[in-house]
């Protein structure tokens, strides 16, 4: 997990390079178009460059059930079609992370988005997404992807398990549905570490199966 964090700050220093680089060649374009936010914070002055990398941000985007179940079969428990809407709403436009089963378990790549898929095998292939080998190997080369993206501080974990516990201590934000469920599944998120707080959060209850639910956002 070190040499995950490592990365991390190596993603950032690498945006430094390109922030200062551009001073010297400043006709050459710095970011993508719809990265206007991040511009205006980072300016190009080099006492602000390291404002620009606290903004990269990795997301967890997941829904669970009281014990933290997030998978059975893997298949999704359960059809809340408000929280489809509110997943896509965070997601689309970025790049999206994710292993093998959730992938396969949806049937097709996500749309408006760029999926990086981790495995294992390394014959896998799938339309529409990118291979990684590792988690190490996904977050390196999805940077560019991210930068190039709708949502260029942002990259977006979507699971299963796995991956979800290997990139918690490198989280900054968590964006959780709880569901108010007991669906004894067979793939769990992991315990949510006391460093995260929770920053907001909305209650629902979908209209079709009386279902409540509730929108949290956690941050460091």
């Amino acid at each position: 997990m070190n040499r995950i964090r490592a990365l991390k700050r190596l993603w950032r220093y690498k945006r430094f390079f390109t922030l200062f680089n551009h001073q010297k060649s400043p006709e050459a374009p710095l970011f993508p178009k719809g990265a206007g936010q991040l511009r205006s914070r980072a300016g190009f002055k080099p006492s602000e460059f390291n404002m620009a990398f606290q903004n990269l941000e990795v997301v967890h985007v997941v829904a669970m059930d009281q014990r933290s179940c997030i998978g059975k079969g893997n298949d999704l428990p359960w059809h809340i079609s408000a929280d489809l809407k509110h997943f896509k709403a965070i997601t689309q436009g970025g790049v999206v992370v994710m292993g093998r089963k959730p992938l396969e378990s949806m049937g097709r790549a996500l749309p408006n988005r760029v999926n990086w898929v981790i495995t294992r095998d390394a014959d896998w292939s799938f339309a529409g997404a990118k291979v990684a080998h590792s988690i190490e190997e996904a977050l390196t080369q999805a940077a560019a992807d991210v930068l190039a993206s709708e949502k260029p501080e942002s990259i977006f974990i979507i699971g299963g398990g796995e991956i979800f516990a290997q990139t918690m201590d490198i989280a900054d934000r968590l964006e959780l549905t709880h569901v108010e469920l007991d669906v004894q599944g067979d793939a769990h998120y992991p315990a949510i570490p006391d460093s995260f707080k929770k920053a907001a959060a909305e209650q629902h209850i979908d209209d079709k199966t009386g279902i409540a639910f509730e929108f949290a956002t956690y941050r460091k």
